[in-house]
């Protein structure tokens, strides 16, 4: 016996994880980006799956696909996930089989279960417990749920044809205090809780006014009803749920990532010169990878941009505070602006948005309803107050008008504050004859301008029949001319002129000047002024 057991065992827990394989290579094939974050994790997920089957006469056509079904999703599903079978009969034989009450899944009960579920038999017509109580059905289920220690993921699936026919109140449901049950059942619970009515007909007819469906959605929520009508259609129906928990295990595991995700999202609204800055700080998740941002405001200078696209968390600009042209200045200036309401609707935009939508479709629900994770979020607020441009010309322009107005200024206090030309000179002249007599000529120091040359200069040489001048003279830098010192020969036919800076000599006629140097230089000119025959006029200026 001890051998047969540890076979039968040995046998449960290889197609267990058979089963189990199955699914989640099912879910990979369906879900391989999402499963690629929470396949690891789906495992920990836990569910409490309760039964429910009627056992009434009528049902007796399913009573071998319900068993034999029964136990090959109880393969399916991992250890550390919960089962309660309810039989509903009549109201004295309504409730829990064996001890299938939130009844853990491992090596040890699996067995055990096996051993219940084969034991307990659908009625026989005619038979003294023959009935089905949906109220007291109810009120079990609402009792397996609240169990201390149930998971909190629960799945309901109920599997009758819904008619409430008791030997109290034959087909009268009405006479059923159904109301009280809802008070039963903790509002937390409802979050976790996915209810199926496998409607099963046996080819009878059924009361209309006995069916209690509406009264299961009032203690429940809304419950998904599928109707079947064969045994061959109820196995291949118990076929698809084991991936169907997985779904709705997958669907949890995401909606709980995603809650923790909003409440850590944080925005706000600035104003950057005329842009409106749309932010948002939040944890970082692989669910999402951008965002867009539409924002509404009743201020009538805001324009929405063309795109309001961005990174996730970030910052993106979803608009501008424009003025119109006939109520802007010429003149530069600013004017307070915002204050306004406005609301901000955010799209996130996530790499498995397809497979999201999928999934929810599969679970039976819609983006935005109830606590389904909705990929759109409504942020509303005021406008902060700001200061925006009010002159007809950009603000980069006036910023260059009034650095070149500046560097104009500024070019004009150096040309006539900073420019010295004050420096004094002293000027000789060595006249050499043809003769091979000599003069020499010499001046005091001299402040420019001054002429040296003919009898009424400031330095007079005998006999020159020439006259240079030297004067200084003051150009704006924007002119991009030098200023400082030069020399002007007003008497003669030509000189030739050669400074320290200079290689050769620069020859200049009548007239004509040359440049000596930039205030503050120190520097010697020599000029030579010869014609053939004549006499040599040797000028050092220094």
């Amino acid at each position: 016996m001890t051998k047969r057991l540890i076979i039968l065992i040995t046998l449960i827990v290889g197609v267990t994880l058979v089963k189990a394989q199955q699914s989640l290579d099912a879910m990979k094939k369906d879900y391989p980006g999402l499963m690629s974050l929470y396949g690891d994790r789906i495992s920990g997920q836990k569910a409490h799956y309760i039964f429910v089957v009627d056992v009434s006469s009528s049902m007796l056509p399913y009573e071998a696909v319900v068993k034999n079904n029964f136990l090959q999703f109880m393969n399916a599903v991992p250890d550390g996930d919960q089962v309660s079978l309810i039989k509903m009969s009549d109201e004295s034989h309504t409730g829990f089989v064996g001890l299938l009450k939130c009844t853990p899944l491992d090596k040890s009960t699996r067995a055990s279960i096996k051993e219940v579920v084969n034991g307990f038999r659908f009625n026989q017509n005619g038979s003294s417990e023959d009935g089905s109580d949906g109220f007291s059905m109810a009120k079990s289920v609402i009792d397996a749920i609240n169990v201390v220690g149930s998971n909190d993921l629960t799945f309901v699936y109920m599997l009758t044809d819904f008619e409430y026919w008791t030997h109290k109140y034959k087909y009268e449901k009405d006479k059923e205090n159904w109301n009280s049950l809802t008070s039963l059942l903790p509002a937390q619970k409802m979050d976790g809780m996915c209810k199926y009515g496998i409607e099963l007909n046996a080819g009878g007819k059924v009361r209309q006014e006995a069916v209690f469906k509406n009264e299961l959605d009032r203690v429940f929520g809304k419950v998904e009803y599928q109707s079947v009508g064969s045994a061959s259609l109820l196995s291949n129906w118990f076929s698809h749920i084991a991936t169907s928990v997985m779904s709705v295990k997958l669907n949890s595991l995401l909606k709980a990532d995603w809650k923790q995700e909003e409440e850590s999202i944080k925005s706000s609204v600035t104003i950057s010169g005329n842009e409106v800055e749309f932010h948002m700080d939040a944890a970082q998740t692989p669910l999402v990878n951008g965002a867009i941002v539409t924002l509404k405001t009743s201020n009538g200078y805001y324009s929405p941009v063309a795109s309001s696209r961005g990174s996730f968390p970030g910052t993106i600009t979803v608009g501008n505070l424009t003025l119109p042209s006939s109520e802007r200045s010429l003149f530069p200036s600013f004017r307070q602006m915002g204050g306004d309401e406005y609301e901000a609707k955010i799209t996130f935009q996530s790499p498995y948005a397809e497979e999201i939508s999928r999934l929810q479709g599969v679970c039976g629900e819609v983006g935005g309803q109830k606590d389904a994770l909705n990929l759109t979020r409504t942020e509303s607020g005021n406008l902060p107050s700001a200061n925006v441009w009010n002159s007809l010309l950009p603000l980069w322009v006036w910023v260059i008008i009034i650095l070149v107005i500046l560097v104009i200024i500024a070019s004009f206090v150096y040309e006539y504050a900073f420019l010295k030309l004050n420096r004094e000179w002293s000027v000789s002249v060595k006249a050499i004859a043809p003769d091979g007599n000599s003069a020499r000529y010499n001046s005091d120091s001299m402040k420019a301008p001054f002429t040296f040359g003919p009898a009424d200069s400031d330095l007079q040489v005998k006999g020159a029949p020439w006259a240079i001048k030297l004067y200084t003279k003051r150009y704006n830098p924007f002119t991009f001319r030098q200023s400082g010192y030069f020399l002007l020969l007003e008497q003669g036919t030509f000189a030739d002129v050669q400074t320290d800076y200079d290689d050769e000599p620069r020859t200049i006629s009548i007239g004509e000047s040359a440049f000596l140097c930039a205030p503050g230089k120190s520097i010697a000119v020599n000029v030579r002024i010869k014609e053939k025959g004549k006499t040599d006029y040797k000028i050092s200026i220094d």
